[in-house]
């Protein structure tokens, strides 16, 4: 026989509406406590049972936290900087109702906020292929590129991913002068508001969720001493539906493993007058005899950067090196857009990666389009290229590289 109201459990609305002043202390050993309130459920029950589990964990459905017939109660005694979730069910001598819907109090930060220490929910790690990216999960990440590998990482709880503090969320103080990544769920169709002070690189890292494509990887600049305060995975701002938390990584400017230590020639630095610099963008001209110009392609990360035109008279230049001289002016990638006719690519580009994700099209009916290879360089290092044809490459007739740098 079915017991009356058991089936109206389903509609319970449980809601968090009283925190106590544990936001002003700043002792992690403290303890506080959280008023919780519900909609009463109509019909023959015996009571509600109130079950919390601490980020990464499990709710134990046989061991409530409190227990009674009124529709609220509070639960004393938790611990600040952990994060608790939630819920609540109704029962009767032979039955229990479904969960209510989960609520969130989250860990007070205001400490780390200020201080810029990280909390202890976060862990540090290395970054790399093959590591666990969550501190509450067992995915991975299955690709990452090499000049991201082995920076210093700190990976976040997934619980975490629907969290929406404007700042304060994540903080710890820069050890040096360098560059922090955030690593953000590729499905988000907008970055929360505290991102707006990052570049999108254009990079990604692969991870063995099958829902999540990839993270793409953002970046910013900061001095030795900063605090660094990122808001949580949904602060407003933030557009789209299931996303994954956020991961962090940083380094110094040079890389996990760096492939061009003391690789600064001693060439000639200034740019030749056959070259002339404009900025990418649609429509952009490719050279500076000719009237090609970029139809598309581009990826939204390199529109506006430093676009070097060469003269596609010079296209069978034949040098292996000092072709085009020019000092990198910052820590970054320098692109080369090469003619995909090439069967083979001249020696100088041999070490540099080919970003086959992309392909820049242009109005020159018989180019299929221009592939993206890139290289780090250092801020001050002198950029070294041959020439189109140079050793190694194939015959077949292309037209003339252009180059990208700059942030």
């Amino acid at each position: 026989m079915k017991k009356k109201g058991l089936n109206r459990t389903a509609c319970i609305v449980f809601i968090l509406f009283s925190l106590l002043t544990i936001f002003f202390t700043t002792s992690p050993t403290m303890a506080f406590n959280v008023t919780l309130a519900w909609d009463a459920v109509d019909g023959d029950i015996n009571g509600y049972q109130v079950f919390a589990r601490e980020s990464g964990q499990s709710y134990n459905f046989s061991d409530p936290v409190w227990q009674g017939t009124a529709a609220t109660c509070t639960i004393d005694d938790l611990e600040d900087q952990t994060d608790y979730y939630f819920v609540v069910r109704a029962y009767t001598d032979s039955t229990t109702s479904s969960s209510s819907n989960e609520v969130f109090y989250p860990a007070d930060d205001t400490d780390s906020s200020d201080s810029g220490v990280l909390a202890s929910k976060f862990a540090e790690t290395t970054l790399t292929s093959g590591i666990e990216y969550y501190t509450d999960r067992s995915y991975q990440l299955t690709s990452v590129t090499s000049f991201y590998d082995d920076m210093e990482a700190i990976i976040t709880p997934n619980d975490d991913r629907n969290r929406t503090d404007a700042s304060g969320y994540l903080t710890f103080t820069m050890p040096y002068d360098g560059t922090v990544y955030v690593a953000y769920d590729s499905r988000a169709t907008s970055l929360p508001n505290w991102m707006d002070g990052f570049i999108d690189t254009g990079d990604v890292i692969e991870t063995s969720l099958s829902t999540q494509p990839y993270l793409n990887i953002y970046s910013r600049v900061y001095e030795q001493g900063d605090i660094v305060n990122l808001g949580a995975n949904k602060a407003t701002g933030f557009v789209g539906d299931t996303v994954s938390n956020y991961i962090v990584f940083y380094s110094d400017g040079s890389g996990g493993v760096s492939d061009n230590t003391d690789e600064t020639t001693s060439a000639d630095s200034s740019l030749a007058g056959s070259f002339e610099e404009s900025s990418v963008a649609t429509r952009a001209y490719l050279y500076t005899d000719r009237s090609y110009y970029i139809t598309g392609g581009i990826p939204d990360w390199m529109i506006g950067r430093t676009l070097i035109q060469t003269p596609n008279d010079e296209r069978y230049n034949s040098a292996s090196s000092g072709y085009i001289n020019f000092t990198n002016t910052v820590d970054w990638w320098v692109y080369v857009l090469f003619d995909s006719r090439s069967a083979s690519i001249p020696n100088w580009l041999e070490d540099w990666e080919l970003r086959s994700d992309y392909r820049i099209y242009t109005s020159l009916s018989t180019q299929p389009y221009l592939k993206v290879y890139r290289k780090m360089f250092d801020a001050g290092e002198i950029v070294d290229l041959g020439g189109n044809y140079g050793p190694g490459s194939s015959d077949e007739t292309r037209s003339n590289y252009v180059v990208v740098y700059g942030k």
